[in-house]
């Protein structure tokens, strides 16, 4: 099915899915001595796709990459994992990714809906 709001969602899912694993990495290295935490740039690649003359080609063609993080200010240890920091960004990107499965799911039950003709 070659639909953008289907796109868009499962590009936020996929998106939200790898950040996740990212930055639960940086939560299970908070004590690890001279790390440095990473990141993806999801939001802001979609974004620009969104921004762009078209978006549904764009939004295809969505690739995130997962880049260290070197201008957090780092702890005694060498480390520059922030705890509360993490776990503020792990529950917005949660909350994202909740909005985008909801929305997702109400898109296939009204497509559902629509071809059962109720």
């Amino acid at each position: 099915m070659n639909n953008p709001t289907i796109a868009l969602l499962k590009g936020m899912l996929d998106g939200c899915a790898e950040r996740q694993t990212v930055l639960a990495n940086n939560v299970a290295n908070v004590n690890t001595p001279g790390f440095t935490r990473s990141d993806t740039n999801f939001r802001e690649a979609l974004t620009q796709a969104l921004a762009s003359h078209n978006p549904e080609q764009a939004l295809a063609q969505v690739h995130t990459t997962v880049k260290a993080d070197r201008l957090t200010q780092r702890h005694e240890n060498g480390n520059n994992v922030s705890l509360q920091r993490e776990l503020g960004l792990s529950s917005e990107n949660k909350l994202l990714y909740d909005l985008a499965a909801q929305s997702l799911s109400a898109k296939y039950a009204r497509l559902r809906s629509a071809i059962r003709g109720q």
